[in-house]
This record gives structure tokens, C-alpha cells and sequence, in this order.
């Protein structure tokens, strides 16, 4: 599992090899380093792609490798990699806080769909409403 920092959101693919990343693009966004945050939030679904992991990661190549394998029972590799290459240019349903990158990534990997930056977003969203810090 590749991250990739952004502004709001990070990006998430999954690293399958040769250089290459496999990842959503939202519908009417483009891939690479690009991918917009407009459209993370506003397209009900998402082209997964096959990009070099340098076009993906951008200027400055910034990327982490990252994995939850201390938690989750990872799945073959030889599963892992067939799944991702026979979903290239299937479009799939999207959403920033239940279908996003980062679900699509570690559904591939364990077999289970996680964000980790989605739950800690609503935790910081509810804690900060708990003392309220912010109107519900």
C-alpha cells in the first residue's frame, strides 16, 4: 500500500510491480498527481488506473509505504496482484467516507475496505463536538 500526502485527503494505490501503481481516479478527474480534492467529494464513482508510481506520487516523488499487516491477515500476493490488474479501467462506485482509494487499497490487500483517515476524521469531528468546539 502506497500513500501519497495531499492537502486534505491522501491518496492511496497499491504498488504491483515495475515501477507501477494501481488506483481510483474519480470520474471527470485526472490521474497522476492531480487527483482533486473537488472531485474526491463530488463523483459517485472512480476508474481504477494503472499509473507509474512517479506520475502518481508527483513532483518531489512523496510517497509512504505503508500496511496493516500487524492487524489484518494479508492476502496472497498472487491474489492481491490478479485482483488489481483484472479491475484496470473498471469503474466502480465512489465515495470520500465508504468507497474511497483508501478502501479500495486495503479491500485489495486483506480482503476488508478501511480508512484509517475517515475514521479519524469523524473521531476529531465528534471530540471536537463533544466540547464543543463545533456546532452540531
Amino acid at each position: 500500500m502506497i500513500e501519497f500526502p495531499r492537502s486534505s485527503f491522501n491518496h492511496w494505490g497499491l504498488y504491483v510491480g515495475n515501477g507501477y501503481v494501481v488506483h481510483l481516479v474519480p470520474t471527470g478527474g485526472s490521474g497522476g498527481a492531480s487527483v482533486s480534492f473537488l472531485s474526491s467529494f463530488t463523483s459517485p464513482s472512480a476508474t481504477v488506473v494503472k499509473d507509474l508510481l512517479k506520475d502518481v506520487a508527483g513532483p518531489g516523488l512523496k510517497f509512504l509505504v505503508k500496511n496493516l499487516d500487524h492487524q489484518y491477515q494479508l492476502l496472497p500476493r498472487d491474489q492481491i496482484l490478479e485482483s488489481a490488474e483484472k479491475m484496470i479501467d473498471e469503474i466502480v462506485p465512489y465515495s470520500v467516507t465508504t468507497k474511497n482509494c483508501e478502501h479500495f487499497v486495503t479491500e485489495l490487500r486483506y480482503g476488508l475496505a478501511e480508512s484509517r483517515q475517515v475514521c479519524l476524521l469523524f473521531f476529531r469531528f465528534h471530540f471536537s463536538a463533544l466540547w464543543g468546539l463545533v456546532p452540531l
